[in-house]
């Protein structure tokens, strides 16, 4: 509508603008002025031929206008469709993980669910053979026999309740001579052993086998090598295991004059003369005091 009013106006205007041409013109012997309708005539037609050319020009530019707006449209539709498009995917994708997901719960739950009933019938193993069989009998069948520990015990208990009347003291001053020498003992204490005055105990050679206090006596003096006989200080009998251990001050004993004896310890640290006794059962300390000869007293 805008076009063809222009066109209108465009026509009006030329027809206004040959106005003076009409009323300039001269009519001739027929009437009219042939030249000047003619001008008339080609004033209109460029006009008609101008607006003609102007609309042409809008209509394109309309058309062109037209394209873009149908372009862009159908631009805005396609991406407006691609995005419906894409939302209703993700919409189908969601959905199908879920439904994978309670499918999956639902076949763990089927797992998981216990059988009502046991397919097999459980075996009573505690049944009530076994119960009888475990069942203890009044009366053993065979008498049981001791463990070694016992009869170890009660043999160790034997021997020195049998000891026990052998433990005792058959002189409390024995007197045994070696080449005309006399020497004297005085049993200093009972379930003790010999000590020197800084309460040392000390180093001695050990005889087994020796059943009597006398004896152990004897056996010091006269089973021993005489060059001993200088640094003997007394002796310790143990009745249990009746074992006579003859007593020297520290250093005295070695390889060459301890061959005679079953046993030595030289790591004791007593020295001098015996000046009491410390506690041990079943042993009994003995004191040198002297040594002398027939008609003749020596004392150390």
């Amino acid at each position: 509508m805008k076009a063809f009013s222009a066109t209108l106006v465009l026509i009006l205007a030329a027809t206004v603008s040959a106005a003076p041409l009409w009323e300039n013109a001269v009519p001739d012997e027929s009437g009219l002025d042939v030249a000047a309708g003619e001008e008339v005539q080609d004033v209109l037609f460029a006009g008609l031929a101008a607006a003609v050319e102007k609309k042409k020009d809008e209509d394109e530019e309309g058309d062109d206008e037209g394209k873009k707006k149908k372009k862009k449209k159908k631009k805005d539709e396609e991406s407006t469709e691609k995005s419906k498009k894409e939302k209703k995917e993700k919409k189908k994708s969601s959905e199908d993980s879920k439904k994978k997901k309670s499918s999956s719960d639902s076949s763990r739950s089927k797992k998981k669910k216990p059988t009502r009933k046991p397919t097999r019938k459980p075996t009573n193993r505690s049944g009530p053979s076994s119960s009888k069989s475990s069942k203890p009998t009044r009366k053993p069948t065979r008498k049981p026999t001791r463990s070694s520990s016992s009869s170890t015990r009660s043999s160790s208990t034997t021997s020195r309740s049998r000891n026990r009347g052998r433990c005792r003291v058959d002189d409390d001053r024995p007197r045994p001579v070696r080449d005309g020498e006399r020497f004297r003992f005085n049993l200093v204490r009972s379930n003790a052993q010999c000590v020197d005055i800084n309460r040392n105990l000390y180093e001695y050679g050990e005889f087994k086998s020796v059943t009597e206090f006398s004896k152990c006596a004897d056996a010091c003096v006269k089973d021993v090598r005489s060059s001993l006989l200088d640094s003997f200080r007394g002796y310790d009998w143990d009745c249990d295991s009746n074992r006579c251990r003859c007593l020297y001050d520290r250093g005295t004993l070695d390889s060459r004059n301890s061959g005679r004896f079953d046993r030595t310890n030289r790591s004791e640290r007593g020295y001098g003369s015996v000046d009491g006794a410390t506690h041990k059962d079943r042993s009994h300390c003995a004191k040198l005091a002297g040594a002398e000869f027939v008609g003749e007293l020596h004392m150390e």
